[in-house]
C-alpha cells in the first residue's frame, strides 16, 4: 500500500471504530435494538450508544421508529447500499481458504418450467459427471429477491427472465425459449390452417404473474389477441397445460414442453403469428465463480445451454 490514496485512506479510517458499522448492518438488517443485540451477542444499550454515535457522525436520525421496528430513512438506505458490499467483500476474503471443493450441495432457484424442462437433464449429467453433487432446487417466484439471494450466498444459481445490474452478480443467457400457440388434440375447431380472427371468440389460459416482464409480454400478447377472453389463469405452466389438454380452451406454452412425451394429448396450432421468444439467464456470485466446486457445476450447466444432455457411452 505505497499508494499516497491509500495511506490517506488507512489514516480516516483508523480514527473510526469499525465495530459501529457491524452494529449499523445488525440495526438495519433486525429492525430492532434488542434484536441487533442478540444477533452480535452484546447488551442492547451497548447497541443503543452505538447507534448514537453513528447518528451522530452521519448527522442523520438513520433509523424512525415505526410501531415495533425501526424504518431507515433515506440517508440510511444510501449507507447500507455501500456498507453491504463492503461488508460482503470482507466475509469473502475472512472466509475464502474454506476448500469450496468439499461442497457438495448446491441451491438452485428456477421456474416450474426451467426446473421440469431443464433440471432432469441437469442431474442426469451429474449423475454420470459428478456424482457425490446434490441439487436442491426452490421455485423462483415474483417475490424472490435474486440480487439478495446470490449475494448472501443464499442461492448458488438462479435461473431468470432477466440479467441483473447487480456488479456482484454474473448473468449470461442460458437458453432462448420459442413459445408456440397450442389446444387439446380433441378441441372441435381450429383445424388446419388458422386465421387469427378465430382466436377471438376462443377462450385463453394464461400466465398469471406480477413479475414486470411477464406483465409486460401479456400486454403485448392482449393487443395481438384483440384482448384475450380468459377461462383460466395460473402461475404453473404445467397447470395451464393440463386444463388446455383437458377443455376446448387455447393458450401459448413453451415449445420445448411440446417435445416432451408426456404431453401426447396437445397440439399446435396452425397459425402464421410472430411470437417473441422468452430469454432465460443464469445468474451467479462473480466471487465464486472460479471456485473449483461451483465452476465445475457451471461447466455442466453450460453444456446444457449446448444441447448436451446425455453422456456418451463409455463415459
Amino acid at each position: 500500500m505505497n499508494n499516497i490514496n491509500e495511506k490517506q485512506i488507512l489514516r480516516r479510517v483508523r480514527s473510526i471504530d469499525l465495530n459501529l458499522l457491524t452494529v449499523f448492518e445488525a440495526i438495519f438488517s433486525c429492525k430492532s435494538v434488542s434484536l441487533a443485540a442478540k444477533t452480535l451477542n452484546i447488551s442492547p444499550s451497548a447497541v443503543s450508544q452505538s447507534l448514537q454515535k453513528i447518528r451522530h457522525h452521519y448527522e442523520d436520525i438513520l433509523f424512525i421508529r415505526q410501531g415495533n421496528v425501526l424504518q431507515p430513512t433515506l440517508v440510511c438506505l444510501k449507507i447500507h447500499e455501500q456498507l453491504a458490499e463492503i461488508m460482503r467483500l470482507v466475509d469473502f476474503s475472512l472466509n475464502s481458504r474454506v476448500d469450496p471443493l468439499k461442497k457438495k450441495k448446491f441451491i438452485i432457484y428456477a421456474s416450474q418450467f426451467m426446473a421440469t424442462f431443464y433440471l432432469p437433464k441437469l442431474i442426469n449429467l451429474l449423475q454420470h459427471q459428478s456424482p457425490n453433487v446434490e441439487i436442491v432446487h426452490h421455485t423462483l417466484t415474483e417475490s424472490t429477491n435474486v440480487d439478495e439471494l446470490l449475494i448472501n450466498r443464499q442461492a448458488d444459481l438462479i435461473f431468470d427472465l432477466h440479467p441483473t445490474a447487480s456488479h456482484s452478480v454474473i448473468s449470461t443467457e442460458f437458453s432462448r425459449e420459442t413459445l408456440t400457440l397450442v389446444c387439446s388434440t380433441e378441441h372441435p375447431r381450429l383445424q388446419g390452417k388458422v386465421d387469427i380472427t378465430q382466436l377471438y371468440t376462443e377462450r385463453f389460459c394464461g400466465l398469471n404473474s406480477a413479475i414486470p416482464y411477464i406483465m409486460r409480454r401479456q400486454v403485448e400478447l392482449s393487443r395481438l389477441f384483440k384482448e384475450r377472453n380468459f377461462i383460466f389463469s395460473s402461475d404453473s405452466v404445467m397447470a395451464i397445460l393440463s386444463i388446455i389438454k383437458n377443455t376446448e380452451s387455447i393458450g401459448l406454452v413453451p415449445t420445448s414442453l411440446l417435445t416432451e412425451d408426456h404431453h401426447p394429448h396437445i397440439r399446435r396450432i396452425d397459425i402464421d403469428i410472430q411470437i417473441e421468444p422468452v430469454m432465460f439467464y443464469v445468474l451467479y456470485n462473480k466471487h465464486v465463480a472460479d471456485s473449483p466446486g461451483f465452476s465445475q457445476l457451471l461447466a455442466i450447466i453450460m453444456q446444457l445451454r449446448q444441447g448436451v444432455t446425455t453422456v456418451p457411452n463409455g463415459a
